[in-house]
């Protein structure tokens, strides 16, 4: 980081590190798809109500934010 600290000008470091940054996430989104695809469809039966499908959801998404090997 120093070195491209000493490199361009500010607005290009600033397009660097975005560039980076949109990588990351790319990939996290990638890796969080791949989690969440492995969980059977079966988590919600199809005649589930808006606070089931809620609950799975805010399940699913805290599940993918835990660190994972």
């Amino acid at each position: 980081m120093v070195a491209l600290d000493n490199l361009g000008t500010p607005d290009e470091r600033r397009r660097a590190f975005n560039e980076v940054a949109r990588t990351l996430n790319a990939a996290e989104f990638d890796m969080t798809c791949r989690r969440m695809a492995t969980h059977p469809r079966t988590l919600v039966p199809d005649d589930a109500s808006e606070d089931e499908l809620d609950a799975v959801a805010a399940g699913l998404t805290r599940s993918a934010l835990q660190p994972h090997d």
